[in-house]
């Protein structure tokens, strides 16, 4: 008789029937693991792609705003809060939708990007500028040379805020000047900005001489050519003197051609218009304490000084009531430009090719753009920064100045 315990017939059936669930549950496992790959995998990629489509959106508009503001048929929201539809169609093969542009401040606005793909959604937030140039961002300029003798002072101020003639009158730090070739200043200076060196026309670094102990934020090598004539005064240029020979507003005010005065007790008045009044001269001389005054009620002034003269001496004033930004002096003369003897001056001094002279006191409110600028004998310059603004270039492009991620 069979001993039934010791008996193990029919033992791999079972074992066999074991191993094949065991596989069956593994290649279930496989199969499920797999499938779940394969769909993150897909929920991956769509959801890449509709990130690449909202990133797209971004710069797809910012294009086509700055495409818009150059033909002039689109235009940005001027009142905070207030929106401008953004009706771009959208480019083949992209996804995407974007939300009117919303001014959130003074140039500063906002708007957002959708990027779709299959079910996958991307919403990139972004806050953007107009790009600008600011031409005159100098307190003084000199192309050739800037020499700041002892005991010359350059500030800064606001003409819209500040006041540089009150006790608290704090300089604003913004005081910078420049020059492509050499820059100077000697013990007791005092320039509250940086000393900013471009280059020769050969590439070469401007040279730096400025004594150890002269007071600067920072000088700084721009490793480029600094323009030169940015608002153009050169023969063609916007601010070619040559242009308002005959097409001028001299008749509002000033009948001649040659400004040459120095009656003491009778101010000559130049008025003002909306846009600036252009006026036309030869010669530009004011003497014996003369003044010079700047009407301007109804718009500032541009003086433009063809080839002549440029002198204020003995105690004579230019716009001495007025703000920086109520008169532009443009000329185009390789002379010389003088201010001395405790005259005041409230301008922008725009004489790229003329070498000009600040001396015994004679003090400027405003800015100079020069060939050469020679400070010295307490001759003092007040860098109006209402004229970066005032002369402000508006370039067709949005930068970006702030980026978020929105996913859902």
């Amino acid at each position: 008789m069979t001993n039934v315990i010791r008996n193990e017939k029919g033992f791999v059936l079972p074992v066999g029937l074991m191993f094949l669930a065991i596989i069956a549950i593994l290649g279930a496992t496989a199969v499920t693991v797999t499938t779940t790959d394969l769909k993150i995998g897909v929920n991956y990629k769509t959801s890449v792609q509709s990130f690449y489509n909202a990133e797209a959106g971004i710069q797809y508009t910012r294009g086509m705003i700055g495409q818009g503001l150059e033909q002039e048929t689109f235009s940005l929201p001027t009142t905070i809060d207030t929106s401008a539809a953004l009706n771009f169609q959208t480019p083949e093969g992209f996804n995407f939708t974007t939300s009117p542009i919303t001014m959130k401040g003074d140039n500063d606005y906002e708007f957002t990007s959708t990027g779709k793909s299959n079910k996958a959604v991307s919403i990139i937030e972004v806050r953007v500028k107009r790009a600008k140039l600011n031409p005159i961002k100098y307190a003084v300029f000199g192309d050739s040379w800037i020499d700041v003798k002892n005991g010359g002072m350059i500030l800064s101020y606001n003409s819209s805020s500040d006041d540089p003639t009150e006790e608290s009158f704090f300089s604003t730090g913004e005081a910078d000047i420049g020059s492509n070739e050499y820059l100077s200043s000697q013990v007791g200076a005092y320039v509250d900005g940086d000393a900013v060196l471009g280059q020769y026309e050969d590439g070469t670094d401007a040279t730096n001489m400025i004594a150890n102990d002269v007071t600067f934020d920072e000088v700084i090598t721009l490793g480029e050519r600094i323009d030169t004539d940015p608002l153009g005064v050169s023969p063609g240029g916007a601010n070619d003197p040559d242009q308002f020979k005959f097409d001028n507003d001299n008749t509002l005010s000033w009948v001649g051609e040659s400004i040459d005065y120095s009656d003491n007790t009778t101010p000559l008045t130049l008025i003002g218009k909306p846009g600036g009044a252009n006026y036309y001269f030869t010669d530009f001389k004011l003497g014996n304490g003369a003044a010079l005054e700047i009407d301007a009620t109804n718009g500032p002034v541009n003086i433009y000084v063809d080839g002549g003269d440029i002198t204020i001496s003995n105690g004579a004033t230019v716009n001495a009531n007025g703000k920086p930004t109520d008169l532009s002096i443009f000329s185009n003369t390789t002379g010389n430009v003088k201010f001395k003897y405790n005259g005041i001056t409230k301008a922008m001094i725009y004489t790229p090719f003329a070498d000009v002279f600040m001396m015994n006191s004679g003090d400027l409110y405003g800015s100079i753009w020069s060939n050469k600028t020679d400070l010295k004998n307490s001759g003092d310059v007040y860098f109006d920064m209402a004229l970066k603004d005032k002369y402000t270039e508006w370039l067709n492009e949005m930068d970006i100045t702030s980026w978020k991620d929105v996913r859902n």
